[in-house]
């Protein structure tokens, strides 16, 4: 089992652990990217599987040190749920 790829759409820059990690900050491109990896991964007999959560691309603490909160409305959150 292999814990990628990460689909979270960067939309923060801020955002101090997801950076270059996420495939860029369109979440159509996120996603087609995030397919193909998977086919990818899976092709060589190996389970993917997409992380982290929508709207992690859009926090500001790193979720290895403390626990992101999503605080923002439907319509963005909408745009972080496509790549999943």
């Amino acid at each position: 089992m292999d814990f990628a790829p990460d689909g979270d759409v960067n939309t923060n820059p801020a955002n101090p652990v997801i950076g270059v990690r996420s495939m860029g900050d369109d979440p159509v491109r996120v996603g087609v990217l995030g397919v193909e990896q998977i086919r990818g991964i899976q092709s060589r007999g190996v389970a993917a599987t997409a992380k982290h959560f929508p709207g992690h691309g859009d926090t500001q603490i790193d979720s290895h040190l403390g626990l992101p909160v999503v605080e923002y409305g439907r319509t963005t959150l909408e745009r972080h749920l496509v790549p999943f």
